[in-house]
């Protein structure tokens, strides 16, 4: 009897940098963007380290979109 080979041969794919860049796009997407009338995660966060999210009080450059694009170069960084 003849079994085939390939059967008895496991197979494992490794988690590496490329798995891990979704996960850093996804935080990237969830540090900029507010959902309804809820701020941003990154507006949270740079306001609980003490930071502005905004450059004019509420209005202005907003420091978030900057802050997430590095988790998305990083992401497209890995992927790639």
């Amino acid at each position: 009897m003849v079994s085939n080979s390939l059967e008895n041969v496991k197979t494992y794919k490794k988690l590496g940098l490329g798995s891990l860049s979704l996960l850093i796009f996804v935080l990237g997407l969830l540090f900029s963007v507010s959902i309804g009338k809820y701020d941003a995660i990154g507006d949270h966060v740079l306001r609980f380290i003490g930071e502005n999210p905004w450059s004019n009080g509420g209005t202005g450059l907003h420091y978030t979109i900057f802050y997430s694009l590095v988790f998305l170069y990083t992401s497209i960084n890995y992927w790639l």
